[in-house]
């Protein structure tokens, strides 16, 4: 099977991220970058070129809980039916739940971290959330498990 990369473009300093197509039955994306215009058409350009569509997509795996991979799930789930797969440590992120703000206010505040940089810490973090739609229903991963 051959792997397909495809680049996203991200708001951030890190720059792009890769999603994978892993195509066969069914079509798995490893990834699905942010939820922004330019991704999207990125992300679409990508699957073109490898002769697949948003569409074709049948199952998302995601591996970690940064917006920049995940932040797309739901806009590709929401047009082909995917189901999102992805670990259950990362709950709060993809449900958007306000808990996960508030977890890091307090372990940073524990940390020591100066408290006008925790403000301007959580802002952020808060202003990130235009960059994703939070994703119930996913199904959710423990260490270990295997995605057929």
């Amino acid at each position: 099977m051959q792997i397909h990369r495809i680049e996203l473009p991200t708001p951030f300093p890190v720059g792009p991220v890769n999603v994978f197509l892993l195509p066969g039955d069914p079509p798995t994306l490893i990834d699905a970058g942010p939820k922004t215009e330019q991704a999207q058409a990125a992300l679409e350009a990508g699957l073109t070129a490898v002769g697949y569509r948003t569409d074709d997509v049948r199952r998302i795996i995601l591996t970690h809980g940064h917006i920049d991979h995940f932040g797309g799930a739901d806009w590709i789930r929401q047009r082909s039916g995917a189901e999102v797969f992805a670990h259950d440590a990362d709950r709060s992120k993809f449900e958007g739940q306000r808990w996960f703000v508030d977890h890091l206010k307090k372990f940073f505040t524990e940390a020591g971290l100066p408290a006008a940089f925790l403000q301007i810490f959580v802002e952020t973090l808060i202003s990130y959330r235009e960059l994703l739609d939070p994703l119930p229903g996913f199904s959710p991963l423990a260490d270990g498990d295997a995605v057929d």
